[in-house]
């Protein structure tokens, strides 16, 4: 899962970088926020394959992540981007749900779903609220 949310995010972040079209500060920043999480998604990818010598770096990085992801999900909104690019960021936010679903005490966002499913996990996630009812 590390290593698909590395990749989503990565893909996100061209994407955005690709289709920018505004050029305003709420873009500018998203762009910039993006490039920061995917960054972070790839350190913690490398921080995942090192778990067992070091699981408490694992836990706190996710929760650096989902700081991150916070900051990508508020700009985004006032970006004004282009739906794939929402679409293809959500794809990584639900990675990223799924992750939190493994460490229900120190994930963050999305930590402690318990059992639920990952389109259970989604619905309750306010950023595809507010993405839904925009498209």
């Amino acid at each position: 899962l590390a290593h698909q949310l590395s990749n989503a995010a990565h893909h996100a972040h061209h994407s955005a970088e690709a289709n920018a079209h505004h050029f305003t500060w709420w873009e500018r920043q998203l762009l910039s926020d993006m490039h920061h999480a995917a960054q972070d998604a790839e350190r913690f990818h490398r921080t995942v394959e090192s778990y067992f010598s070091s699981p408490h770096a694992v836990i706190s990085h996710l929760q650096h992540l989902n700081s991150w992801a916070a900051r990508v999900e508020r700009q985004i909104y006032f970006a004004h981007s282009f739906h794939h690019v929402v679409h293809d960021w959500q794809n990584a936010m639900m990675t990223l749900r799924r992750i939190n679903a493994y460490f229900p005490h120190g994930g963050g966002h999305g930590g402690g779903h318990g059992n639920l499913t990952p389109r259970e996990v989604a619905r309750t996630s306010r950023f595809d609220r507010v993405y839904s009812s925009r498209m």
